[in-house]
């Protein structure tokens, strides 16, 4: 007997069906939120933006626009999703007159941890230039820079980071500025942080954060928590991967290694929860590469940063990781 159309038994094939190709809707609409964007041909036909060697980006919450550096160029990129299935980008050179020369290119933008009403979004750029940096800052995505004094003195000859983040009670605010600006880096036998308190402009003098009997040399980006805490990852403390604390505004600096985590090749990274999902107190995520990469965290503010996770993330490369909080519960 042929089938009836129409039937109760086609029907609940039908459901099914849909339900299948809802999901299937869904999955192929989350792989097309990502898209590659590359510069314009005008700019590559000049040499700009065709080799980024260790680029760093940054986003100006307040605007919505994208700072990347590569090596001496900085592009400010602006997006247009007006028509989600095929969103553009807009890539501008917008780079700091000062940016002559460079070991080693760093941009850093400081939005602070409010996305709905971001305090700030000033973006910093540095290049290495051996003993310090050369530095400038921007409040306006690259239309005007002010050129800074690059780092504190004394400071290291090599791996330069910026981070920047709210003040550790007591303090309450800078000169002009809401946020602490750290200005870390590494030399031969010592590592360095120094704290600016007018936005970058200037920077107090370099602290020894920790030296080679403490730590390796290499250390990851600096970060700075939402109570003020300043964290410093370090791929080998002790034979740990490591993090250096500071709870009072750079003043000084303690060590803390994780337990149960061994030394890696390559410098970790670490980031921290708002803590507006979690009871109030957010979590610091440390990633690095040990044999695979592997993810450690702890509560926020914890003098020794105990190991409550830690699993396997297989990555294409481990050469540098890099790991990105919201809310405390993501990364």
């Amino acid at each position: 007997m042929n089938p009836v159309p129409n039937t109760d038994q086609h029907q609940g094939t039908g459901q099914r069906s849909g339900r299948g190709l809802v999901r299937r809707r869904k999955a192929l609409a989350w792989r097309r939120d990502f898209k590659n964007f590359t510069p314009q041909l005008d700019l590559v036909k000049t040499g700009k933006g065709t080799d980024a060697g260790e680029p760093s980006i940054g986003v100006n919450w307040k605007t919505g626009r994208a700072m990347f550096i590569s090596d001496l160029t900085t592009f400010r990129v602006t997006f247009d999703d007006s028509c989600p299935t095929s969103p553009t980008a807009l890539w501008e050179d917008k780079s700091a007159p000062n940016n002559a020369t460079s070991l080693d290119p760093i941009l850093f933008t400081d939005h602070g941890y409010n996305n709905q009403n971001p305090d700030t979004g000033r973006t910093i750029v540095s290049e290495l230039t051996g003993q310090d940096s050369l530095s400038a800052y921007t409040d306006d995505d690259g239309d005007s820079w002010i050129p800074g004094q690059g780092g504190g003195i004394p400071s290291g000859v090599d791996h330069q980071s910026i981070g920047a983040g709210p003040y550790h009670a007591p303090l309450i605010g800078g000169v002009g500025y809401p946020h602490a600006i750290y200005y870390c880096s590494q030399d031969v036998a010592a590592i360095f942080c120094a704290r600016s308190d007018d936005g970058g402009l200037t920077f107090g003098p370099g602290v020894v954060a920790y030296n080679l009997t403490q730590c390796t040399n290499l250390h990851g980006h600096v970060k700075v928590a939402p109570d003020g805490t300043v964290y410093l990852p370090n791929r080998s403390c002790g034979n740990h991967q490591g993090v250096v604390v500071s709870e009072d505004n750079g003043i000084t600096f303690n060590v803390h290694s994780i337990p149960g985590t061994t030394s890696s090749a390559d410098d970790p990274a670490v980031a921290i929860g708002r803590g507006d999902k979690t009871s109030g107190f957010g979590r610091l995520y440390e990633s690095f590469a040990s044999g695979n990469t592997v993810a450690a965290r702890s509560r926020l503010g914890q003098s020794r940063p105990e190991l409550e996770e830690y699993c396997r993330c297989w990555f294409a490369s481990r050469d540098q990781s890099r790991c990105i909080s919201d809310d405390g519960r993501r990364r």
